[in-house]
Order: structure tokens, then C-alpha cells, then sequence
């Protein structure tokens, strides 16, 4: 019976070190989907990789390994004809990390419905291990009593159907029930902040940190209020901590600490951390950075930089008011 081969995909991309340079070879690249996990690629010594998504037949996979589920309409993925008749795989809610021993990987979204043809995913950043002590979540949630929980869990709703009144409540109650619960003194900050209560928000966040001073997310939202109000010392020195502790998962503090820096005349400082922004931005949701960038390299009178810059500021930036103006000073500057 003749067979239909369907459009692949493929994936590129590359990893790089915390100075922007190749990592040490034996890099894995894994693919994970709603739990499950595929080794797909080796990064190439440049850092480079590229594999068509679900035929990774020549990777060997040890007991850590899941395997997606046979789909009786197509093939394993992991079949010896290379995925060439399975149907095509959607990535939405899929992600790429990069595994290498002694070291935490950023992580990379495919986010996407495209079914075929080649799709850039990015940069990959790779940290010594013993760098990143920061945690997404605190520690402090594992002791938490049940009581304490459950109210988390009824606030999280309620914040979920946007009821900020009855999710304070929750939140209260949690608190209440274990003074030191960071997760729950870290959302009744933001809670207060949406109810625009900005210092009893900041009491909150603060209350967080005490709770948990590994707690990464209370240092970044005190650092956004402390930027919308244009406090570019506390702003900088809250990123400088956050970023100091994690340095992989909180992209929008190395955006907040580049403003910040900017606007302190701290130029290096807030280029470092805008470059850094570029490679773990893989998405591009701060597109601002573009345009940081060409200032700051205006100021070293590297014109070619900053026009490059500016181009990327308009490839990824949805139209709006600066567009116009972007586009006028690269063509000033180009012409």
C-alpha cells in the first residue's frame, strides 16, 4: 500500500553560555509536552541544533525517558522511518530545555500550530547549577498546614474568575493560618496592587521576602512598582538581587534592570542585562529592549549597531504611535 509522506518540521536553534559562548559538548536537547519528555538532538560544538521533531530514532533514551503515546493513526515517533507518516504534531503547550551535568537550563516556548516547514526556537542559555539558588516557587509553601492550603487554593479561584474581594479574603485566611507562607503574602501583594492599595502591597511583598528570602517573584513585582514610579535606585538594586539568585527565569527582570540602569547613567550595566534580555527572549515579548539598545549603542557612536537594532525594533514591535517615529530615525541614520 503506497504511503503519504506529510510535511515535517523542523526545529533549530542553538545554546550558549552565560557570556554568550558554545557550551561544553555533550549538550541534549529535550522537547517536553504536557509531561512528556523526548530527547531530540545533541547540540553541535558551535552550540547549534536542528532536528525534525518526533524522529529522534538515534538518540538513546535511559529510564528518565517518557515516550509519547503510540497514535494508531500514524507512527511512534520514535519509529524507524523517521516520523515520515505520522500526522503532522502541534507544539502548542510544548517547550525546549537544553540538559547538561551541572548546569540549569533556560527554557524555550513552541507556543505555536505550525505543522511543517522550519521554525527558529531561539537561544537556550545554559547556568552553572550552583549559580541559580533563586526558586519560582517557595519552599516555604511545603510546610504549609492544610488549612493554610486550602484557602490558597479557594484565593487562586477566585482570582481566576477575577474576584479580588473574596480572593483577599482567601488570602487573609491563608496567612492567618501560617504567618509564613511566602506564596500566600506574595499574591495578596498583587492582589493589593490591583486594588491599587500600592502600600499595603509593598507590605505584603515585603512580608514574602521575609518569609522566603530565595523567593525570587516578590524581588521582580517590587521592582515593577518601584519602575512605574520611576525609583530607578530601588528598582535597580530589587532586579540586581532577583537576577543575582536566578538569573535564567525571569527574563523581565533583566528588562527592568536595563531601564533601570539606563536612567542611572549605569550604560554598561544596562547593556549587559539587555543582551542578556535578547537571548532569553526567544519570543520577543520585549520588544523595548530593540530601542534601549540603539541608545545605547547611539551613544557609542556605533551607527550600523544601532541601526540594526532599530530594523529588529520594527520587525517585532505591533504597529503604534513610535512605529513612525522608529522608521524615520533608521532611515535618517541609513541614509
Amino acid at each position: 500500500m503506497q504511503t503519504t509522506r506529510l510535511p515535517a518540521l523542523f526545529i533549530t536553534g542553538s545554546v550558549v553560555l552565560e557570556d554568550g559562548s558554545p557550551p561544553p559538548t555533550g549538550v541534549v536537547i529535550k522537547r517536553v509536552c504536557t509531561g512528556q519528555v523526548v530527547k531530540e538532538a545533541f547540540a553541535a560544538p558551535d552550540g547549534t541544533f536542528a532536528f525534525q521533531v518526533g524522529a529522534a530514532n538515534f538518540m538513546i533514551l535511559d529510564a528518565t525517558d517518557s515516550i509519547e503515546p503510540w497514535d494508531p493513526r500514524g507512527s511512534s515517533p520514535l519509529a524507524g522511518n523517521g516520523g515520515a507518516n505520522r500526522l503532522p504534531m502541534r507544539l502548542t503547550g510544548c517547550e525546549l530545555r537544553a540538559e547538561l551535568a551541572g548546569y540549569r537550563s533556560s527554557v524555550l516556548s513552541l507556543n505555536t500550530a505550525q505543522t511543517a516547514g522550519t521554525m527558529d526556537a531561539g537561544t537556550i542559555v545554559l547556568y552553572p547549577a550552583m549559580k541559580v539558588k533563586g526558586t519560582t516557587v517557595s519552599v516555604t509553601s511545603l510546610a504549609a498546614p492544610k488549612k493554610a492550603r486550602k484557602a490558597l487554593e479557594q484565593a487562586e479561584k477566585k482570582l481566576a474568575a477575577k474576584d479580588l474581594e473574596s480572593a483577599e479574603k482567601y488570602l487573609n485566611a491563608a496567612v492567618g493560618a501560617y504567618p509564613s507562607y511566602a506564596a500566600a503574602w506574595y499574591q495578596l501583594g498583587q492582589v493589593y496592587e490591583m486594588s491599587k492599595r500600592f502600600e499595603s502591597a509593598r507590605r505584603a511583598l515585603a512580608k514574602a521576602l521575609a518569609a522566603d528570602t530565595n523567593f525570587v517573584g516578590p524581588y521582580i513585582e517590587l521592582a515593577r512598582m518601584n519602575a512605574l514610579e520611576k525609583k530607578w535606585l530601588e528598582t535597580a538594586a530589587l532586579t540586581g538581587r532577583a537576577l543575582m539568585l536566578n538569573p535564567l527565569d525571569y527574563p523581565v527582570g533583566y528588562y527592568l534592570d536595563a531601564v533601570a540602569n539606563f536612567n542611572l547613567s549605569r550604560f554598561d550595566v544596562a547593556e549587559r542585562s539587555a543582551r542578556m534580555l535578547e537571548r532569553l527572549d526567544a519570543r520577543h515579548r520585549y520588544f523595548d529592549v530593540f530601542l534601549l539598545l540603539a541608545n545605547l549603542l547611539h551613544r557609542k557612536r556605533d551607527i550600523a549597531g544601532e541601526a540594526e537594532q532599530l530594523r529588529e525594533c520594527l520587525k517585532y514591535a505591533p504597529q503604534s504611535e513610535d512605529t513612525a517615529r522608529v522608521r524615520e530615525r533608521l532611515n535618517r541614520i541609513s541614509g
